[in-house]
């Protein structure tokens, strides 16, 4: 169960983490009065911020550690941590996902597994479906209540997309307010990030390591150096200590680096040399100068790999360019595949493959290997921003060399014989050829980087039994380790026109809807999808104008929803493919298998900007607005919940919705639900437009009034009163606001 709720697991992550954490060091948070304060006092919300590489992710691990600890002596105590990273697959970086994984983790800690989650999958399992958003929340919502008190650790908000990480921590807050949890997050300092907080009315605290933790961890690895000459002399152990200390001024990753760059010094006065390079560097600067010193250090590395022999410096930097321009991290197993791969090439066996067991001193302590998961990753995000900041310099061909390799390895014979009958059949070849989830899922993401497609491209699309393995390869996803048939559960008959509308290759499909290839826009694949609805679902509006005047169909619908590319463009929130589909005659009141219309999806997933174009358009609702959704609420009041406060203008002035309608466990009203969560214009909105301002919810029999005197929203407590609240009403306890 807890699979198939994500299968993003950041166990493996925080292990390699807590393993890194030098025993000893990094232990002065537990002691800060805002640690203690947070730890202590419940609804607490802590932010730790620090320039990059002070330290944030060790940090949290001490933390994670530290509760760990706490939780064995009382399981009634919860906690879900997150390691956000620059590598994170795309599929765990969305709102949904990250709930997910909290929900696991809490849902799974139980020592009896919640009834409420059990049921919310068997609900899903039947139809082979996922829990949607407002499903988790719920979910999380019970989950939360089974415990005393619970914990939610993030580190590296700024890793992460900031829409989607805004949209992560806004359902945290939000939960937060009605259950007994606490948050703490790691963070650069981020406008953005830091406004969140403030708004929160959330503690910070600055992360900067300490002098005695940098000399800590230089003792521990100078002792276990391979560098004799470091090893041995004690007295140049206090001066590398001591120097590098100094330098580093409270950034730990530029420690590491410094005494990266002193492993292949071949005498004394080298190291000391180097070293006072090291203090020129970072004496005198301000915190935001100090980082440009790991642009410095970085060049240096670089230097070091070309100082190496011709074949170790070609093995480096082959490493580093797929580690770096990979859209995702790779496996040790994808990487040897990965490098062994050229051009030409028909099958791979072991002996194209390279030993990378000394891929960290080749490539200069740059990259890490996590020895549990395999993943292999640089140092470093600050390195990742440093390599696509200077790739004209050292890459300047990185996707064109990764589209090559990618497409010759989907491209071997093995793949000739198309899709796997079996799952065992399927997992096999996954282990035989471990590059083709990769290679299959993104050489479109390399290839929009080339103006033109290749004949190796073409050549490869025009190969069904390829294209259908490749296919298999890419969207063939095991939920749960009890999922049998999955690899059967994707789509057949996709064509090399599918793959380009699917990753928006506009120059791609104008040749293959050219003379030479003439493809079929309206083929359809297994469920019934057109290349123009993969198109659609994906928002590539420069693809849809081709598929358009090449006289696709427009009305076609898939087999699962019956929807037509106008209601996905609307469900999705692509206004300007809405705009396109609209102007070039979409049926504006098509309505799917649910009855839904464009109209009514766009106000379901909160695309206020589509519902007014909708509305300006002739667009109606294919039934009331006002309608209950799968979880007992109307849009109204979910607007009126998240705050959003377009959509509930949009939907008082398009009418038929009852502004006083009760929905949700408490039958509460939209009033009730903006004034609870602390949204004061869209109090104001509802109030203007005649909303009850003494209605009670049915679980305690609050008003408005009440809860917002208990959320201390002084503001919404001022607008109720001049719209006549009243301050004698008595909720079922016999309480008044007052």
């Amino acid at each position: 169960i807890v699979d198939w709720l994500t299968t993003a697991n950041y166990g493996q992550q925080h292990d390699k983490h807590s393993e890194t954490h030098k025993k000893g060091t990094s232990l002065w948070i537990l002691e800060t009065d805002e640690f203690q304060n947070w730890l202590n006092n419940s609804k607490q919300r802590l932010l730790c911020q620090g320039m990059p590489g002070a330290g944030k992710t060790i940090i949290t691990s001490v933390v994670v550690d530290h509760l760990t600890k706490e939780i064995k002596k009382d399981s009634e105590i919860g906690m879900a941590y997150i390691y956000c990273t620059f590598k994170q697959p795309k599929s765990e970086q969305t709102t949904r996902s990250l709930l997910a994984s909290v929900l696991r983790q809490l849902a799974g800690d139980r020592q009896t597994f919640p009834t409420t989650t059990r049921s919310l999958y068997e609900q899903h399992k039947a139809k082979q479906t996922h829990a949607s958003q407002e499903e988790l929340i719920a979910e999380l919502k019970a989950v939360i209540e089974l415990y005393s008190s619970v914990f939610i650790i993030i580190d590296a908000l700024d890793e992460c997309d900031l829409n989607t990480m805004h949209g992560f921590i806004s359902e945290l807050f939000m939960l937060q307010k009605h259950c007994n949890m606490n948050i703490f997050a790691t963070s650069r300092f981020i406008p953005e990030i830091t406004e969140w907080f403030t708004n929160a009315k959330s503690s910070f605290l600055e992360i900067r390591a300490l002098a005695s933790d940098i000399a800590m961890y230089l003792d521990i690895e100078m002792k276990q150096s391979s560098t004799s000459l470091i090893k041995s002399n004690i007295d140049l152990q206090k001066d590398i200590k001591r120097e590098i200390c100094e330098a580093a001024d409270g950034m730990f990753l530029l420690a590491q680096l410094y005494l990266q760059l002193l492993q292949d010094k071949i005498n004394v006065k080298e190291i000391r040399r180097e070293l006072q390079a090291f203090g020129a560097d970072a004496r005198g600067r301000s915190d935001d100068e100090k980082t440009k010193v790991l642009t410095h250090a970085y060049d240096k590395a670089i230097e070091r790999i070309n100082e190496q022999s011709l074949h170790m410096k070609s093995l480096a930097m082959k490493v580093l360019l797929w580690v770096i321009f990979a859209k995702r991290a790779l496996t040790t197993s994808e990487l040897r595949h990965a490098l062994a791969t050229e051009r030409g090439m028909t099958t791979l066996d072991d002996e194209d493959l390279s030993d990378l067991r000394d891929m960290g001193r080749v490539c200069v302590g740059l990259v890490t290997v996590d020895e549990k998961s395999g993943i292999i990753q640089l140092v470093h995000h600050t390195a990742q921003e440093y390599f696509e900041s200077t790739q004209s310099r050292w890459f300047p061909e990185a996707d064109s060399v990764l589209l090559g390799a990618c497409i010759t390895y989907l491209s071997f014979k093995v793949f000739e014989s198309g899709f796997c009958i079996t799952d065992d059949e399927f997992e096999q070849r996954e282990a035989q050829f471990p590059l083709c989830n990769y290679a299959a899922s993104y050489w479109g993401d390399h290839a929009s980087k080339n103006e033109q497609p290749g004949e190796e491209i073409l050549e490869f699309l025009m190969h069904p039994a390829k294209v259908d393995a490749s296919v298999q390869a890419q969207l063939a996803v095991k939920h749960y380790s009890s999922h049998e048939g999955y690899s059967q559960e994707v789509p057949r008959r996709v064509t090399a026109l599918h793959l380009a509308a699917r990753f928006g290759l506009t120059e791609l499909t104008r040749i293959l809807l050219g003379e030479q290839y003439k493809c079929n826009p309206d083929s359809c694949d297994s469920n019934g999808q057109s290349p123009l609805l993969w198109a659609t679902r994906n928002g590539h509006e420069d693809v849809i104008k081709l598929m358009i005047e090449a006289n696709a169909d427009l009305e076609v619908r898939d087999k699962e929803e019956g929807a037509t590319p106008l209601i996905w463009a609307a469900r999705k929130g692509y206004k300007n493919v809405v705009t396109l589909l609209l102007e070039r005659g979409g049926e504006i009141n098509a309505k799917d298998n649910h009855g839904r219309t464009p109209l009514s999806l766009a106000a379901l997933h909160k695309h206020g900007s589509i519902m007014q174009l909708l509305l300006n358009k002739g667009g109606t609702n294919g039934g009331s607005l006002d309608e209950i959704d799968q979880h007992g609420r109307t849009r109204l009041s979910c607007a009126a919940e998240s705050g959003d406060k377009e959509i509930v203008q949009m939907l008082l002035e398009t009418g038929g919705v009852d502004i006083n309608g009760r929905d949700g466990e408490h039958k509460e009203t939209p009033l009730i639900w903006a004034a609870r969560n602390g949204h004061k214009d869209i109090v104001q909105l509802l109030l203007d437009a005649g909303a009850d301002v003494n209605v009670k919810e049915q679980h305690l029999g609050e008003t408005a009034l009440t809860l917002a005197i208990e959320s201390e929203h002084e503001t919404i407590v001022q607008a109720l009163l001049d719209k006549g609240a009243n301050v004698h009403q008595r909720d079922f306890s016999g309480h008044t606001p007052l």
